[in-house]
């Protein structure tokens, strides 16, 4: 706790991480705990005080008028209640409307925040949009007709002149109004009375939707049809403007992947039907993650729009191009063969070499490109697709920048991949899939801290563990149904110890893309907690950040946030593998970081893995939260991570996975690692070998 009289010293913040602050377009600011700031980044500065050094300041004196505000009220609650804060309101001295977060750290108060306003203004402006709409739909007159095939004649009511621009006629002179596409289906609407819709040409030269109804009515031996007219052009716009809605990419203004999917099924169809061969290309921007992590979301972005500009102009009537997401987009080449395709995508990867710059920076929007031949390479959309990305695959292993068509090779690895499916589905079926145990160990007292549930399969001779079946785990209906069998098990395991009272912590169990895909996996966790009257602490999940990208990102805190009030703590698994942000660590609830065994495997040989992992365990430390390294096997890289500061471990140097059974008696047992055993490797003053 600094003085009243003298400011806090600024934090000391690692050089990546102080990039990080300055590099992102939010604006952040450290206040120490007497409410003064202690640092601003570049945006902050800009914003709060051009010119002038607020550090060492008080926050309230120096914008007065701040502490009354829902803002105050905010930054207040979340240093009292030692959590985060978040609101979105409008702020008047500076007449904009900020999104701000406010995390409580070892320093004070941590706060980001951004300017929402152009977001909320378009927000107003659809819903008024949608509000003149709405009218637009139930405010159209109609009108009444009637036909009489014996004279061809069809009489409307008298607004049919104001409403429609139409009058009563014979049925050739109705034709003449209509566009000549609709002709022939409207002409019939009225002969036979069945419903339809149609165009019809106005005087003024618009061209107005119609909707007939109708219906068959005798009168005096003649059959008559007898319907009504009704404008439907607000309704038939809206829903073009729906569907490009739904099938527009917002970003590059591509189709996105519901087109697609959509134009995949159609060539398949024709395929089938025809012949018409077609051809598929999954395509990858090479290093856009990189460019995204290191220069912003919005340099990311431009990339993408530039990306989608070159492969746009590659559409033609035989070329379909989409983003599917991500850095992901899909060429589908129709009526076209091998050769020509790969031609094609030689000359767009060609088109894709040519640096352009984005507010002075220098980016290159290169591709690596997978392509598929279909009827050969696949007939259905899951074989095709398949192929196209291991054909995609094959192009990065290659070096990237790169155009790669599937070869059989690639298939004996997709059949690979299916028998591993069918061996998981078997075992799913028979029972034989089934969790371990790891033990996780507290490092500062070599006490259990937790398990984390593995799946692991049984095998006549053999237990598979889940590396070996990993691939299958690809297929969405794999995962959702293998994690169904683990969490039923484990909830139950874990019912099964709270009633013996077993000192086993928690366990933790991981979740999929898919299990969030599919929406409902938060409250099916909280059922089956609440069925067995287990409190929430007693589980764990962990997730790997691929699902954070994979889903919306409202919907996906939604379900994190209903986990952790009921006490359910998330771990970020792999972290530093994959597609780490710390932007991650700031919109989710994460409580434990878990150190990829990658790293603690080259901790004591490899200067970057040590450099890597003593960064991790650094920024876990300052932001609050645990470290759980993986992978722990030998005594010096034990004495390593003690050394780092470390605070949980986990690997064959303590325990193996293990079936429940061994676990009971584990836990009964003396603690294989005490807090003796510990105290040497702490005080057995290990040396980096890196200095």
């Amino acid at each position: 706790m600094t003085s009243a009289s003298a400011p806090s010293h600024p934090p000391s913040l690692p050089d990546h991480l102080l990039a990080a602050f300055n590099l992102t377009s939010d604006s952040v600011f450290i206040l120490d705990k007497q409410w003064r700031f202690l640092f601003l980044n570049g945006r902050a500065k800009d914003l709060l005080s051009p010119g002038t050094d607020l550090v060492g300041r008080n926050v309230w004196e120096t914008f007065p008028g701040l502490e009354s505000t829902d803002f105050g009220t905010a930054y207040k609650s979340a240093a009292a209640a030692g959590s985060r804060s978040s609101l979105t309101a409008f702020y008047e001295p500076f007449q904009m409307w900020i999104e701000a977060h406010a995390l409580p750290t070892e320093h004070g108060l941590t706060v980001a925040y951004r300017d929402v306003s152009e977001k909320r203004t378009a927000e107003e402006k659809l819903r008024l949009s949608e509000e003149s709409l709405r009218f637009a739909l139930f405010a159209g007159a109609m009108v009444a007709w009637e036909y009489d095939p014996a004279a061809q004649s069809l009489t409307l009511s008298e607004n049919s002149g104001h409403t429609l621009a139409l009058e009563s006629c014979s049925l050739a002179d109705f034709g003449e109004r209509i566009l000549v596409e609709d002709r022939q289906l409207a002409m019939r609407a009225v002969a036979i009375g069945v419903p339809a819709k149609f165009r019809v040409l106005h005087p003024d030269g618009r061209i107005i939707w119609v909707k007939s109804e109708a219906a068959s009515v005798a009168r005096e031996g003649r059959l008559l049809q007898f319907g009504t007219f009704k404008e439907i052009t607000a309704e038939e716009e809206a829903g073009q403007r729906l569907w490009v809605a739904a099938h527009r990419d917002d970003v590059t203004d591509l189709p996105n992947r519901l087109h697609f999917k959509k134009e995949l099924q159609s060539a398949i169809a024709a395929m089938k039907c025809s012949g018409e061969p077609f051809s598929l290309a999954l395509l990858d921007l090479d290093m856009f993650k990189e460019v995204n992590d290191s220069a912003g979301h919005e340099v990311g972005d431009e990339l993408l729009r530039e990306a989608g500009r070159r492969l746009g102009s590659f559409t033609s009537k035989t070329v379909f191009v989409a983003r599917c997401g991500g850095d992901e987009f899909s060429v589908l080449l129709r009526g076209v063969r091998p050769r020509e395709a790969l031609e094609n995508m030689k000359s767009l990867l060609d088109a894709m070499q040519p640096q352009f710059s984005y507010r002075g920076l220098p980016l290159l929007p290169r591709a690596s490109i997978g392509l598929a031949h279909a009827p050969e390479h696949g007939s259905d959309p899951t074989e095709i697709m398949k192929a196209a990305d291991l054909a995609l695959f094959a192009a990065k292993e290659a070096g990237r920048n790169r155009v790669e068509t599937f070869t059989g090779v690639m298939r004996a690895s997709l059949q690979t991949r299916l028998s591993t499916r069918r061996m998981i589905r078997s075992a799913i079926s028979e029972g034989r899939l089934l969790p371990h145990y790891q033990p996780m160990v507290c490092l500062s007292n070599g006490r259990i801290h937790g398990f984390e549930a593995l799946a692991r399969c049984r095998l006549p001779k053999r237990v598979e563990p889940a590396k070996n079946f990993a691939a299958a785990l690809d297929y969405p209906d794999i995962a959702l149904d293998v994690s169904k069998v683990m969490v039923t098990a484990v909830i139950e395991q874990i019912a099964q110890w709270t009633a013996e009272k077993l000192p086993f912590g928690h366990v933790a169990i991981n979740l999929s893309e898919a299990d969030f895909a599919y929406g409902g996996i938060a409250d099916e966790l909280i059922r089956r907690l609440d069925e067995k009257g287990l409190a929430g602490s007693c589980l764990q999940v962990e997730i790997t950040e691929s699902v954070l990208l994979s889903r919306s990102e409202s919907d996906l805190l939604c379900q994190l946030e209903l986990l952790r009030r009921r006490g359910v703590e998330l771990a970020l698994d792999d972290f530093g593998t994959g597609y780490a942000s710390l932007t991650h660590l700031k919109k989710f609830p994460v409580s434990t970081l878990k150190l990829d065994q990658t790293f603690v495997r080259d901790l004591c040989t490899d200067r970057h893995s040590h450099a890597i992992a003593s960064a991790i365990i650094g920024l876990g430390s300052n932001l609050g939260l645990a470290i759980v390294a993986e992978g722990i096997e030998t005594s010096e890289q034990l004495a390593t991570l003690l050394g780092m500061g470390c605070t949980h471990g986990q690997g064959y140097l303590f325990a193996k996975p293990m079936p429940p059974s061994t676990v009971r008696e584990y836990l009964r047992s003396a603690e294989p690692v005490t807090a003796g055993d510990l105290a040497v490797f702490r005080n057995s003053n290990q040396q980096s070998p890196f200095g």
